[in-house]
């Protein structure tokens, strides 16, 4: 109730938007997590129903991580890691990789968009967009 609250204010106060797309919600290791993110899209989807924003679709997210360049560590990648930081743990490891690429995508919006943003959960929505506009913009009429 309250994520639909605060998105439908927010819609509210910029008389909502055309168009949006979301990232796809990937079961990866944590149900908790999978299920708490299914509830707050559905709190987005509802309150853009009432402001007559459509919803254009869902994309996974190796799908447009993939478009920007920013693919999966690969082995090699993994290799040199392991090379540099030798003796740390499975886990430590996995941090690494994960930071990694959320590092990736910031600096492809900030060479893109000439943008200077440190919150990875915002260069992520701008990775997002980023593919939308490349994918569907002659379809949501942005085709810049």
């Amino acid at each position: 109730m309250d994520a639909g609250k605060k998105v439908k204010a927010f819609l509210d106060i910029y008389d909502g938007f055309e168009v949006i797309v979301i990232e796809h919600t990937v079961f990866m290791n944590s149900p908790k997590t999978a299920a708490d993110l299914a509830l707050v899209q559905g709190a987005i989807l509802g309150s853009a129903g009432q402001t007559g924003t459509k919803v254009i679709g869902k994309v996974s997210p190796i799908t447009w991580q993939n478009y920007i360049g920013n693919k999966k560590i690969s082995k090699e990648e993994k290799a040199i890691i392991v090379a540099r930081n030798p003796g740390k743990s499975e886990s430590w490891y996995k941090t690494y990789e994960r930071n990694l690429r959320k590092q990736r995508t910031i600096d492809f919006i900030e060479f893109q968009y000439n943008r200077k943003i440190d919150d990875n959960d915002v260069a992520d929505a701008c990775g997002i967009g980023h593919w939308a506009i490349k994918n569907w913009g002659k379809a949501i009429g942005v085709d810049k």
